[in-house]
Parts: C-alpha cells; structure tokens; sequence
C-alpha cells in the first residue's frame, strides 16, 4: 500500500542506514537500523505507522535536504 507520507525510502546495509525522503520533500537519515527492522518496515502494511512507532523514536537521525 503507497504511504500518504513516505514519498521513497532506500537503506543502505553496510553502514544500517535508512534514508527517508517524505511526500515533503525533505530527506532525514537514520542511524544504526538493523536489517530485521528494515525488512519488518518495508513490508508493513503502514509504512507511516511502523516508522512512527518503531523506527522514529529509537533512532538518532539527521536531516539531509530541504523539502
């Protein structure tokens, strides 16, 4: 199912990073993200929901561009 907020997303596995670009336009990068969170974020059926609760609150992140 298409997120109404998560525009695109790309992880990056050597380093467990996970880039989040929003319907915004803006792109924040998430550190230390495992690949069992990865995997169970991609194939949750609310993108939005699984990143606001299991993602967001436990992972230090940076902004990457403006929207």
């Amino acid at each position: 199912m298409p997120s109404s907020v998560i525009k695109s997303y790309r992880y990056l596995p050597g380093i467990q990073r996970l880039l989040i670009t929003f319907v915004s336009g803006i792109t924040y990068q998430y550190f230390d993200v495992t690949q069992m969170e990865f995997d169970e974020f991609k194939t949750a059926f609310s993108k939005g929901s699984f990143f606001n609760h299991s993602i967001k609150p436990f992972h230090r992140f940076e902004k990457l561009t403006d929207g």
